[in-house]
């Protein structure tokens, strides 16, 4: 029966290790020792981490971020999560998709790559549509 219960809960724990790795893609480490990953959040999209090292951990849920300006209106600001994230051998590229209207989308590309302690971001911004 002890030989029973403890495979039950190490299978829970396994899957639970699992289920922890497909929702999250490491970047690598910055020379200060801060870990950088995408993480799978609740709302179903990627968002950004930055744990571990010299610094608290900082979650930005939504980091592709855009601020639409027209003449005589208030700026406004668009954000969201990536919808996709693919891991090469030294960067991730994501991809997100943020709607301003039912006529304009902005696809976004981001590329992500570490350097000993810089983290740097390539971006790629296509408006589809018009205002």
């Amino acid at each position: 029966m002890l030989y029973k219960t403890l495979l039950f809960w190490l299978s829970i724990v396994l899957t639970t290790v699992i289920a922890q790795q497909k929702n999250q893609v490491d970047l690598g480490n910055l020379a200060t020792g801060e870990t950088i990953s995408f993480v799978y959040t609740s709302t179903g999209e990627w968002g950004i981490e930055i744990s571990g090292g010299t610094v608290p951990r900082l979650i930005q849920s939504k980091p592709a971020q855009i601020e639409v300006f027209q003449p005589n209106k208030d700026v406004k600001k668009l954000a969201s999560g990536y919808g996709a994230v693919k891991k090469t051998d030294a960067d991730i590229f994501a991809k997100a998709e943020i709607k301003y209207n039912n006529d304009v989308t902005f696809q976004v590309e981001d590329n992500w790559s570490i350097d000993k302690s810089i983290l740097t971001l390539y971006r790629n911004v296509e408006v589809v549509g018009s205002i």
